[in-house]
């Protein structure tokens, strides 16, 4: 039976006040109860750090058009911020911009709302009617902006600070009309869910060939960090090495390699010295990337023993990769460690166009469990919206045609997989991106990291023991560290026998023949047989072992 719940409406001083973080801050202080002021303090991050806020799109949109005309290049669409609202101008197919008319315009109206959730689990109706300055403000954008083939949406956005322990889980649910205003459901636990009402004026666009953050992203992260982008430098830039052991880093969907490996070498931890990254665009097919991955490695990656390690769809990336470089004869030994892997796919893709919007957020760097996102990765949020995802990320869906064939290669290599249950009332924070009716409702019923499958991370390889963490947060366990590390770290190399003084006699080598295997000074040494059916070749491997006796012992005729 449905019954009313105590939510907050969070509007500024105005009706006509964008929507702030500082604004939430304010009033979730104020409303929720003790039981829920743990989860507060994400809000308090949310409001101090610009790349954490949720302001309203207003608010930065004309920042985020700026970014986007200085980080533009060829092949990438355009923001622009037009009035309240954020645009996207898309490629025309040709990989010319179409200036004329946006695709796709986005703003929010001046209203959000803080539901309290107090049980285990709740469904939640969310009803939205807007107001006449809402309902202006559509037709003054259509008029200026759109054209007739552009559809309005009206969506739901939401962020649930959820469990005992607390997840900070985000979502975004397609309203559907009622009478004069909208609806939506979901689903959710303890905790509570802040959510705004976001607008578009949109038509369907040409798939993404490529993806336009990742040049933004990659320069950002390098920025930031710049003792992994020289420490753990990136395979393109690299002139040939040679290793003993090395490893080489490929990060997941819409992210990059420094991102994860910050995890594993904070400051003031430097890195090895031997581990390099793979940066692509994960919109690209998944043999492109692969292919381009090996060839790499092949040509300026010498090592003994060389470990892929991957995160994400960065796994499904590798697998193409080891598979080419041991059909190559690739000198070294192949391992490959992968996390959080969708070998068996995930669910999110099924979200249809709506999984480019959520996978914008969820390549951002995480700041404890929020995600940062700059102006531009924001406004390619709210505003792409292909019908058709592009072939690298189409292909992590569960019913995908070339997991099968991928789980075939990769079934011929060494790989170890890691998977992971997150629990939202148990396990510490961590940030998934999830949506479809619930907070959790795309991967309810089974164990999950918060966007892979925990059965899917498995699906390929030898399983390894489970862990507890979120998508994001492989590289923080000691667990997987220690691995990575284990594997890196040069043995310690035996320190040279010392010469003998002048005039001393060396001391007899020691043999012991023990029938399949020799020891030779202490060390074991099994005996080489072409065929160990053939006798006449046994025999003349005892002999040549009797030979190599006599000759060692001879003494030096100058003593």
């Amino acid at each position: 039976m449905w019954a009313p719940i105590p939510a907050t409406e969070v509007v500024g001083g105005e009706r006509s006040e964008p929507f702030t973080s500082q604004r939430v801050l304010q009033m979730a202080r104020q409303a929720l109860s003790a039981t829920h002021q743990h989860l507060v303090r994400y809000l308090e991050e949310e409001a101090k750090n610009s790349e954490l806020s949720r302001d309203a799109i207003e608010v930065w949109g004309k920042v985020a058009e700026e970014e986007s005309g200085r980080f533009d290049w060829a092949g990438a669409p355009t923001l622009k911020a037009l009035e309240e609202a954020i645009a996207l101008y898309p490629l025309d197919g040709q990989g010319v911009n179409t200036p004329l008319k946006p695709s796709t315009l986005a703003w929010h109206d001046h209203t959000g709302v803080i539901i309290p959730l107090t049980g285990e689990e709740e469904r939640i109706l969310v009803e939205y009617t807007p107001d006449m300055s809402d309902e202006h403000r559509v037709e003054r954008l259509r008029y200026r902006y759109a054209g007739a083939d552009h559809a309005l949406e009206t969506v739901f956005e939401w962020r649930g600070y959820v469990g005992r322990e607390s997840a900070v889980v985000d979502g975004w649910e397609l309203m559907r009309q009622s009478g004069r205003g909208f609806v939506a459901s979901l689903g959710g636990t303890f905790g509570f869910v802040v959510g705004t009402v976001a607008r578009r004026l949109t038509r369907p666009e040409p798939t993404l060939g490529r993806d336009p953050m990742w040049r933004r992203r990659l320069i950002g992260m390098s920025e930031k960090y710049p003792h992994i982008a020289a420490g753990c430098p990136d395979l393109s830039t690299i002139a040939p090495v040679a290793h003993d052991a090395a490893a080489v880093f490929v990060h997941g969907t819409v992210s990059c390699g420094i991102q994860s490996l910050k995890e594993l070498y904070p400051l003031p931890l430097q890195p090895p010295g031997n581990m390099y990254r793979y940066e692509h665009d994960t919109f690209l097919k998944l043999d492109e990337n692969g292919s381009a991955l090996a060839e790499f490695i092949r040509n300026r990656v010498h090592a003994k023993r060389l470990l892929i390690a991957a995160h994400s769809r960065g796994g499904l990336v590798a697998v193409v990769a080891a598979h080419q470089l041991k059909a190559a004869g690739y000198p070294g030994e192949l391992s490959l460690c992968t996390f959080g892997t969708p070998y068996l796919g995930t669910p999110l893709v099924a979200q249809g166009k709506k999984t480019l919007n959520l996978l914008y957020k969820l390549g951002e760097e995480m700041v404890g469990a929020i995600p940062g996102m700059t102006p531009l990765a924001k406004g390619f949020f709210y505003t792409v919206d292909s019908p058709i995802l592009p072939p690298g990320i189409g292909v992590m869906h569960e019913d995908s045609d070339g997991l099968p064939m991928l789980r075939m290669l990769g079934n011929a290599l060494t790989v170890r997989a890691w998977g992971s249950d997150f629990n939202i009332h148990t396990a510490r924070s961590g940030f998934g991106v999830v949506a479809e009716g619930a907070l959790l409702g795309a991967l309810q019923g089974r164990a999950h990291d918060l966007v892979v499958p925990t059965a899917s991370a498995l699906g390929l390889g030898m399983a390894q023991p489970v862990l507890s963490c979120s998508h994001v947060q492989y590289f923080l366990e000691p667990a997987v560290q220690t691995v990575i590390a284990a594997f890196l770290a040069a043995p310690v190399p035996a320190a040279p026998p010392a010469p003998p003084a002048p005039g001393a006699s060396s001391p007899a080598l020691t043999i012991e023949d023990h029938g399949d295997y020799v020891v030779i000074g202490g060390i074991r040494l099994e005996k080489r047989r072409e065929n160990p059916e053939d006798a006449a070749k046994e025999q003349s491997s005892a002999m040549t072992m009797r030979a190599i006796k006599l000759r060692r012992t001879k003494k030096d005729p100058t003593e």
